[in-house]
């Protein structure tokens, strides 16, 4: 739904066309290209951030080979997000558990955007655990981000999913 309901909504308003669709997709791999430069540019600096957008914006399976509309792209954009968000969350105090909070949503978008990306819930399992046992983030503050990331889940499988569908069907 990250990436159905974005494209519905667009699809309705500029028409049903290969065209409109692909524009909508040029909308999601500026944002991703943008926010890769700025998740860069807090990590390493102004001069590396640009060569790092310009090694990114050269990848061709960026662009989809050709594919209209593909579910990596709005994926790959909302995990940029939410690294900026938790880097931002970690690196200062002000509004932590606001960026703490949006890091979850992000995440959990990223996760249900698809199912390629269901990986990365252990990884991000792992990160939280690090963090926590540095004493980078508390408990509290893991809590929070885990329950932002559990509502965009909990919408997924309403969504997706029948009410007969087992588990072991959807593994």
């Amino acid at each position: 739904y990250p990436l159905i309901y974005p494209l519905t909504g667009w699809l309705k308003v500029f028409g049903v066309s290969a065209l409109s669709a692909r524009s909508l997709m040029v909308l999601f791999i500026i944002a991703f290209l943008f926010a890769s430069y700025v998740l860069a540019k807090r990590l390493f600096g102004r001069e590396l951030a640009l060569g790092a957008l310009a090694l990114v914006a050269t990848l061709p399976t960026l662009y989809g080979n050709g594919k209209t509309v593909l579910g990596e792209v709005p994926g790959l954009m909302y995990l940029v997000l939410f690294l900026i968000c938790i880097n931002i969350a970690v690196s200062s105090t002000a509004r932590k558990h606001l960026w703490l909070l949006l890091a979850g949503l992000l995440a959990g978008l990223c996760v249900v955007t698809k199912p390629t990306f269901l990986v990365l819930v252990l990884a991000i399992a792992v990160g939280a655990f690090i963090a926590w046992r540095r004493k980078t983030l508390s408990g509290k503050e893991v809590l929070i981000a885990v329950a932002a990331g559990a509502i965009p889940i909990s919408l997924w499988l309403v969504l997706q999913f029948q009410g007969g569908d087992s588990l072991t069907s959807i593994l």
